[in-house]
């Protein structure tokens, strides 16, 4: 099938989300999932449509969350494996950013500036109403820190308290729930006593 516009994938069905099989979403084009999700095209491509006036949107912005774990479709410059799209459409090229906010050696203004770089990603493509996808390395400390990541970008855009964002991201993910050592860390990292619970 061919994109009857350009930048527009269709999608024929809507897949149900068996489990923890698909992303999970957060917000309206944020998503939450695994690097199995960041290396599935179809998944991309079907599972996450981001509504817009002309038609839906596929996820093409993506938050790694990991030192090791390759990003995907990093070298695909255009659409390749959907032709009929034109190639030099911006809306069908993967961006990504890299920030590996749960390592062990990263200090304090490292783990700041993690969280900086990946809300500004998120809040960028979701301003240019790209669907962003956020995810980890598989096991525990994979989840816990995409779960992470999105907890700050919460707090941050939301203005919750750490706890509230944290909430949040355990409730549309179990796996992703954010231990109570790296919740600490994020309380200062976010200037939680400027936040207010809403």
């Amino acid at each position: 099938p061919g994109c009857s516009k350009p930048g527009v994938l269709p999608i024929p069905h809507r897949m149900e989300d068996h489990g923890q099989s698909l992303p999970s979403q957060v917000l309206p084009g944020l998503y939450l999932g695994s690097l199995h999700h960041a290396s599935e095209r179809h998944l991309l491509n079907e599972v996450a449509p981001y509504l817009s006036s002309d038609g839906a949107a596929p996820i093409r912005s993506i938050v790694n969350v990991s030192a090791e774990a390759p990003n995907a479709f990093e070298k695909v410059g255009g659409p390749t494996a959907d032709a009929d799209c034109a190639e030099d459409d911006e809306s069908l090229r993967f961006e990504y950013l890299r920030c590996d906010a749960c390592s062990s050696s990263i200090d304090e203004d490292g783990l700041l500036d993690c969280l900086d770089r990946a809300c500004s990603f998120i809040e960028g493509a979701l301003q240019r109403r790209r669907p962003v996808l956020v995810h980890g390395v598989a096991g525990r400390s994979g989840e816990e820190a995409a779960g992470a990541i999105l907890t700050a970008y919460l707090a941050r855009s939301r203005r919750w308290s750490v706890e509230r964002a944290a909430e949040a991201v355990r409730a549309r993910r179990p796996d992703a729930e954010v231990g109570p050592d790296l919740l600490s860390r994020l309380r200062a990292a976010v200037g939680q006593p400027s936040l207010k619970e809403e």
